[in-house]
C-alpha cells in the first residue's frame, strides 16, 4: 500500500452530474429512514459503469490495487470497490450496521480500484474503534469522527502505519495497520515475493554505474544519530 493523492485526478463528470446528485439524495433519505434495514443499497450500477469513473481510477491508481498494489485495472468493472461498504457494514464484534455507508455510493472519495483477492477478503467489513460516524456524514467528516481500523490509501500515510522489510514482509506500526494487514492478508506469499523482488531491483539500479560515473559510498555524517 502506498499513499495516493486524490488531487491528482479530477472528480469524474458523471459523479458531478445532476443524475448522480439525485441518486445520492435518494440514498441519504433511505439511510435516514432505515429503508435498508435488511438489504444493501439500491445502487445504480449503470451510472458507475461510466467510462469517466474507470478512466479516473485507472489513472489515479496506475492500474493497480489500492490496497496491495497488484495489477487491478479499473477498466474491469468488478475491480471498482467502495472503501467503506455500501450497506451492512460489519464490525469487529460481528455487529452489522445495515444502513452504513449506503450514502457514499457515488462519492469519489469512497471509490477505489481493488484486486479480486483483496475484494474477497474485505467484502463488507469495516472495523472502527468505538461508534461509527453520523448517518449521512461525508467521507471527510467520517475521517474526523471515526476511529477507523482500516487504512485508507488516499488518506492515511503508509509511512506512519506500515514498515516494509527488505525481505518483502510488512509490519504494522499502528492498530489500524494491524487490522488492515490481517483483513487483507497483506503478507500473503505472492505479495511478499513481489515486494522482495522489487527491493532487489532497486538495489541493483542503485549499485549500477550511472552514465560512467563511479558509485561512491559517502561516510555517515558524524552528527547523525547524536544525542
Amino acid at each position: 500500500m502506498r499513499y495516493v493523492s486524490r488531487q491528482l485526478v479530477s472528480i469524474p463528470p458523471i459523479l458531478r452530474s445532476d443524475t448522480a446528485e439525485l441518486r445520492r439524495q435518494s440514498l441519504r433519505d433511505s439511510a435516514e429512514n432505515g429503508s435498508f434495514s435488511q438489504m444493501r443499497a439500491r445502487v445504480d450500477h449503470e451510472l458507475l459503469k461510466d467510462n469517466s469513473i474507470r478512466e479516473g481510477l485507472e489513472k489515479l491508481f496506475q492500474g493497480r490495487c489500492a490496497y496491495c498494489e497488484q495489477r487491478a485495472s479499473a477498466k474491469k468493472l468488478s475491480n471498482l470497490e467502495p472503501h467503506r461498504p455500501l450497506g451492512q457494514a460489519l464490525g469487529k464484534d460481528g455487529r452489522t450496521d445495515h444502513a452504513y455507508y449506503t450514502w457514499l455510493a457515488y462519492d469519489w472519495d469512497n471509490i477505489v480500484s481493488a484486486c479480486d483477492a483483496c475484494r474477497r477478503r474485505k467484502q463488507n467489513q469495516f472495523f472502527v474503534d468505538g461508534k461509527r460516524g453520523a448517518m449521512n456524514a461525508s467521507v471527510g467528516k467520517l475521517r474526523e469522527t471515526e476511529k477507523a481500523l482500516f487504512l485508507d490509501p488516499c488518506y492515511d500515510d503508509p509511512g506512519e502505519n506500515l514498515r516494509f522489510g527488505t525481505n518483502g514482509h510488512v509490519e504494522a506500526l499502528s492498530v489500524a495497520a494491524q487490522e488492515t494487514i490481517s483483513l487483507l492478508s497483506l503478507n500473503r506469499p505472492e505479495l511478499v515475493a513481489a515486494r522482495h523482488a522489487a527491493f532487489l531491483t532497486v538495489v541493483d539500479r542503485l549499485t549500477e554505474d550511472p552514465r560512467g560515473c563511479e558509485v561512491v559510498a559517502l561516510p555517515w555524517p558524524r552528527h547523525a544519530g547524536a544525542r
